[in-house]
């Protein structure tokens, strides 16, 4: 329980500095088991404080307390993407990708990022052969940040400068 309580507890004090907070939903159920946490109530309360968060929709389910989250399909995205940015009020942006596996070599990848005005969604694109896909939700998760930050236009805003309201630390 102490690990669960780390999270959520430095997003409220970095969210009351007003630093640009992110939050992702990797669920690992053996690992939630093993500290005997909440997973939902600890993404709750991490849903609270971040801008940015990466939940795929069974994280979503999961979040908006759904009981059969792990059997939501990703194409309740959209929907439940939009429940959450009006539960979490300070969310901005919730993206996720999505990965189709065709065999061990061959995957198709797409994204989805939703802000309050729009939903944009990157058609899967063929990737093979794959050599090593660790770390490419990270490397997802790097690149839109970068992108959020440098006001590239990722979402339809350009001209709105992150950095007028988020100091970087």
């Amino acid at each position: 329980a102490q690990h669960a309580a780390f999270v959520p507890e430095l997003l409220e004090r970095a969210h009351e500095q007003r630093l640009l907070t992110s939050f992702d939903c990797n669920f690992l159920a053996k690992l939630w088991q093993r500290w005997q946490s909440d997973a939902a109530t600890c993404f709750r309360q991490c849903a609270q404080q971040a801008r940015v968060m990466f939940a795929d929709a069974r994280s979503l389910g999961l979040i908006l307390g759904s009981d059969k989250a792990s059997e939501i399909p990703s194409s309740a995205f959209a929907e439940l993407s939009a429940r959450a940015l009006q539960q979490f009020t300070q969310l901005e942006y919730i993206a996720c990708t999505e990965r189709i596996e065709l065999s061990a070599t061959h995957h198709r990848l797409g994204a989805k990022l939703r802000s309050r005005e729009h939903l944009h969604e990157l058609e899967p694109l063929d990737i093979q052969p794959i050599v090593d896909r660790i770390g490419t939700g990270d490397a997802f998760a790097a690149g839109l940040l970068h992108g959020l930050l440098d006001v590239v236009d990722i979402v339809g805003h350009a001209g709105h400068d992150p950095a007028d309201r988020y100091p970087v630390v």
